[in-house]
């Protein structure tokens, strides 16, 4: 628009400067944002705008291919887009790839807690469809923390009747348990050792889990679906966290806390100084916890 271009080269908010880390959203608004070539939500063959993960195969192309497929050995994984020429080559040239020091880590994904939690086939083998929690009475951290008492019952029936199916959807859920326990009794970054650990937990989930699909779909059953998300896992333990370290620091769930507080922040400021006293409020909120470090440096 001429009245923005106009703009350009003035200082806004007080002279305040910012400086690009990441891109944070769901997959949806990723794709709508970025306009993305590749994405579950284009309802073309490739599902991943990190890698060349197909939902159907075309050719000779080698069924690892397929975004079901998981682990080093996927062939998937030898078309990451790590480079920003990779990036301009799969999804083309837009404002993000013209800030410098972009790279595609630089957008991770995060996924909403979705009310469609566990499967009915799990908690009641006599009911069909999904059991559904409103968000509104179970938000995403209590739902991560869900994942221990379904880990309990699986157990307890795994303890009763051990049978294979037992034992692969107690596994489901204790991998994905260990994973946010681990994630949970670390700092920022991670050592060699949970990163290792993560992995494996990561690699029994989608074992078991594959397990139960094909379980599921040799019984025609619609349990045990195989979502875009579960790939997008592979992406979050097995690339991100080894560069990024823990994700539980740059989750949604945190950057949706974020928006939260700058909320209640200009809530109580003047329409017209909104975004200079906004601003100045965040900042100190954001210095304080370098306040001791800085005073030793001193």
């Amino acid at each position: 628009m001429p009245s923005w271009a106009a703009r350009s080269g003035q200082q806004l908010a007080g002279g305040f400067l910012g400086c690009l880390d990441g891109i944070l959203g769901d997959q949806e608004w990723l794709f709508k944002v970025l306009q993305l070539k590749r994405s579950w939500h284009s309802f073309r063959r490739h599902v991943c705008h990190y890698c060349g993960a197909v939902r159907r195969l075309e050719g000779d192309e080698p069924e690892t291919m397929l975004f079901t497929a998981y682990g080093p050995r996927a062939a998937h994984r030898n078309t990451l887009i790590k480079s920003k020429d990779d990036w301009i080559a799969v999804h083309g040239h837009s404002t993000l790839t013209a800030v410098p020091g972009f790279t595609p880590i630089r957008i991770p994904f995060a996924a909403r807690a979705a009310k469609k939690l566990f499967t009915t086939a799990v908690i009641a083998p006599s009911a069909t469809g999904y059991a559904h929690v409103s968000q509104k009475y179970l938000k995403g951290g209590a739902a991560r923390m869900f994942v221990y008492w379904i880990t309990e019952v699986c157990y307890a029936a795994s303890m009763t009747d051990p049978s294979a199916h037992n034992k692969h959807r107690t596994n489901v859920f204790l991998a994905l348990a260990s994973i946010y326990t681990t994630l949970a009794e670390q700092g920022r970054y991670l050592t060699q050792e949970p990163i290792t650990d993560i992995h494996y937990a990561y690699m029994t989930f989608r074992q078991s889990y594959n397990y139960l699909a094909n379980e599921a779909l040799n019984a025609e059953k619609f349990v045990w679906q195989l979502l875009p998300k579960q790939h997008m896992l592979e992406h979050l333990f097995l690339d991100w966290v080894p560069i990024f370290g823990n994700c539980r620091r740059y989750s949604l769930y945190l950057d949706e806390d974020m928006v939260g507080r700058a909320k209640r922040i200009v809530s109580h400021t003047h329409p017209r100084t909104m975004s200079v006293a906004g601003l100045n409020h965040f900042a100190l909120a954001a210095a304080l916890r370098w306040c001791g470090q800085d005073a030793l440096l001193r």
